[in-house]
């Protein structure tokens, strides 16, 4: 192998197809020669290489003519080593203002979309890049004065799916001296010498002093952030077991509910990982903090707010909750039911509840009425239209032989109701307030005495 950490990361397997990344720069050009010269192409005598290799280029219509040119010197250059050449192209700019993204993530998204189209069309099995050991090390800086944690610290990964890195840890003195030494020409790109993006500033001003003070400074980033992904993969590895061990479906740990106490246990950089791989998305640091708020909670019935995401705690229960259009109307949680105004004299049917409610004015209230689901009301002391609805936030009521009035939220946690059980509890109510709540009783404010005439609301 002639690079050791493609052999490492085994990123060229014999027989394998590569899709060679190629823009014209030296790096690009430099990882070409080199896997084609350590497949065997052109060797004497001829012979099978050991991988088949393409070039790929992505023109980002972002330097004119210069654009085109390196185009063509791409394409001029697989031809003269006789690989099959594929040409990509987008308008980069216009794609980063209709986006509202920056020019070099729209041209990283573009560029990548196309070679992994390119590659799956054309059956290559990798995607070779020419990142070195300098890009790694502006990567990393450039995250470290960003806040990055532990994953932007790793730098770039030798390895993503099909993509491979093969020359990440070469510096560019390094392929530098070996294009002048054979004389291999390439293309230089005029915008990587104005300091218009971060990057350029970091590699013509900060580099230089770095590497006047540790020539070898890009090769420790590298091996520092070889560490550092060791250590987050053994950290990957405890978050999955917790969630395999502490998940109610251990064959889908994605799933839940997860036990909020065992969670609030974990240590910073666990818990992490364990929202993370839950939520099923990259999480900020005020994110993972809310999370862990919410599992040290007392509040039994709490909930936090992620991008896109609601979590719910239930007692001791979490709860990652699909995102709004996945299912949950409106984006709410738990689902319960719609409203439904009553008909006196009538019938109505809650679907959601698989219930049917009938309202009939009667001669006589009954002597004793313990039923919970059947309701006498003094029919001169409604107010204006009469709803079933799920619980609405300030709801109260005050039920026979109690002491005053008591909120449904406390009512609910007194009965020990879980946040789905509450959302499906039928409450009546006039434009006055709660008339009553179903398996809790009446409010006393509208209760019909016995042998009155009454409305009698009854639940089915």
């Amino acid at each position: 192998m002639f690079t050791d950490i493609a052999e490492q990361y085994d990123m060229l397997p014999a027989g394998s197809r590569v899709l060679v990344a190629v823009s014209g720069g030296a790096d690009s050009v430099y990882l070409l020669h080199r896997l084609s010269e350590a497949a065997g192409y052109g060797a004497e005598p001829p012979s099978t290489p050991l991988w088949s290799l393409g070039v790929a280029h992505f023109n980002h219509r972002l330097r004119g003519a210069e654009s085109a040119r390196d185009a063509a010197f791409a394409e001029n250059l697989a031809a003269s080593l006789g690989l099959p050449f594929y040409l990509g192209a987008a308008d980069v700019g216009a794609c980063a203002q209709g986006r509202h993204m920056g020019l070099e993530a729209a041209a990283r998204e573009l560029r990548y979309a196309f070679l992994l189209k390119t590659a799956e069309e054309n059956a290559y099995d990798r995607i070779a890049t020419a990142h070195t050991a300098d890009d790694n090390a502006e990567t990393v800086l450039l995250n470290l004065i960003r806040g990055s944690g532990t994953k932007g610290l790793c730098g770039i990964p030798p390895v993503r799916g099909k993509i491979v890195r093969p020359i990440l840890d070469v510096t560019e003195a390094e392929i530098r001296a070996w294009l002048d030494a054979r004389e291999v020409a390439y293309v230089e790109d005029s915008s990587n010498n104005r300091d218009d993006f971060a990057r350029n500033r970091l590699r013509h001003r900060v580099a230089p002093v770095l590497r006047e003070l540790n020539p070898q400074y890009a090769a420790h980033i590298l091996r520092a952030g070889a560490l550092l992904r060791a250590d987050a993969a053994c950290l990957d590895g405890l978050a999955e077991a917790f969630l395999r061990e502490n998940a109610e479906d251990a064959g889908r740990p994605e799933a839940g509910p997860y036990s909020a106490s065992q969670m609030a246990k974990l240590p910073m950089p666990v818990a992490a990982r364990v929202f993370r791989i839950a939520a099923g998305r990259t999480l900020g640091e005020k994110h993972i903090q809310a999370l862990l708020a919410l599992c040290k909670s007392a509040d039994p019935h709490a909930c936090a707010d992620l991008p896109g995401l609601r979590v719910f705690r239930e007692y001791d229960e979490l709860f990652f909750v699909a995102p709004v259009g996945a299912g949950v109307p409106d984006g709410s949680y738990p689902p319960g039911f719609s409203a439904v105004e009553l008909n006196i004299g009538g019938e109505i049917e809650i679907p959601e509840l698989d219930l049917r409610v009938r309202t009939e004015k009667v001669k006589f209230c009954p002597q004793i009425n313990n039923s919970l689901k059947i309701f006498f009301f003094q029919y001169e002391k409604l107010c204006g239209k009469l709803t079933v609805r799920p619980r609405a936030a300030g709801d109260n009521i005050h039920l026979p032989g109690r002491n005053g009035t008591k909120s449904l939220k406390k009512l609910f946690s007194e009965r020990r109701l879980t946040l789905a059980e509450r959302a499906r509890v039928p409450v009546l109510a006039d434009e006055n307030g709660v008339l009553g709540v179903y398996g809790f009783g009446s409010d006393v404010s509208a209760l019909a005495r016995p042998g009155e005439a009454a409305l009698k609301v009854e639940f089915l």
